[in-house]
């Protein structure tokens, strides 16, 4: 049932691995790990557009090309996929050998892409792939098979790095740096996110949120589950019109149920918390203009908000 400055999207159960805007936010693109499809919506007809199929073995993450004429993918099949957005059409993939594919990333001028791939054999990489030629080239080799979650700043010059030991700060034009590690306590990162602005970076363990405001000599500030609770985090978005305002999923029952909350980046203070009735909100992510926030469901349904109603009724 929706309520007054919510949208919300019938979808198939099974487990969120990503939801995405396209660049002019006129598109949703979400997909499943146990499903092998990526579903096209226009979300503000609630209309399905378009369904890319044929993913072996279920999607893992996707992605909007700078201009939104083109999707990535990848998935379990140790593949690449790239997708015309405005057809459907396949047009190519790249075979990643034994690594899967984690999370992808487009360069910004849309002619590369980044991947975070992992293995128990080989451990973890991070690659480059230049779409024209299939060609790739590993940005980052970690020795183990600890997942790597990472995002790069807008202007390329910096790859944040979540890994085991926090938050790894590599100067991109310099690989063989030693990188600067922010670190997070009590166990390895599976979450990660970057503001647009550059200015702040957010991790998870799972269990604690900790934000960096890039200002020297300026402490990190902690997001902590609420006190005797069995909460746990699962998704960080930052709005990229606002940097202060951070979205954050977090589960709790076993994953049976979760919310959507929002939180003052700044001083870590929760300024709204948007019940999932009872289901499991998963992936988030902000519309490009910042004036919309969708979370998958682990049942099947795409959550959306109008972010300036929230925010307009908590200055009230």
């Amino acid at each position: 049932m929706e309520k007054p400055g919510e949208i919300l999207l019938p979808g198939e159960r099974g487990r969120p691995c990503c939801i995405a805007f396209s660049p002019d936010g006129a598109l949703l693109a979400a997909g499943s790990s146990e499903d092998d499809r990526i579903v096209i919506w226009d979300w503000r007809n609630k209309t399905v557009l378009r369904t890319l199929a044929g993913h072996g073995n279920g999607t893992l993450d996707a992605a909007f090309s700078p201009d939104g004429a083109v999707i990535a993918t990848c998935c379990w099949d140790h593949t690449i996929n790239f997708w015309e957005s405005g057809s459907g059409k396949w047009i190519k993939n790249f075979d990643a050998g034994k690594f899967w594919p984690q999370e992808i990333r487009f360069s910004k001028d849309g002619e590369t892409v980044f991947t975070s791939e992992e293995t128990p054999q080989l451990g973890s990489v991070l690659r480059r792939w230049h779409i024209a030629t299939g060609k790739s080239e590993t940005v980052v080799a970690i020795a183990d098979d600890t997942d790597v979650h990472f995002e790069i700043s807008a202007d390329e010059r910096t790859m944040f790095l979540g890994t085991e030991k926090g938050i790894e700060i590599r100067d991109m034009g310099h690989p063989n740096v030693q990188p600067q590690v922010l670190s997070q306590p009590r166990a390895s990162l599976t979450l990660i996110a970057l503001a647009k602005s550059g200015r702040r970076c957010a991790c998870s363990n799972g269990f604690t949120v900790r934000i960096w405001e890039f200002v020297q000599g300026k402490a990190p500030v902690e997001i902590l589950p609420k006190q005797g609770s069995d909460e746990q985090f699962h998704s960080l978005a930052f709005s990229p019109i606002d940097d202060r305002l951070l979205a954050v999923s977090l589960f709790h029952g076993g994953g049976a149920t979760g919310v959507v909350t929002l939180w003052n980046a700044t001083s870590a203070i929760e300024l709204a918390r948007l019940d999932g009735a009872g289901s499991a909100l998963r992936m988030i992510a902000f519309s490009p203009d910042g004036n919309w926030l969708a979370a998958a469901d682990l049942a099947g349904p795409v959550k959306i908000w109008d972010v300036r109603q929230i925010m307009a009724g908590i200055k009230k």
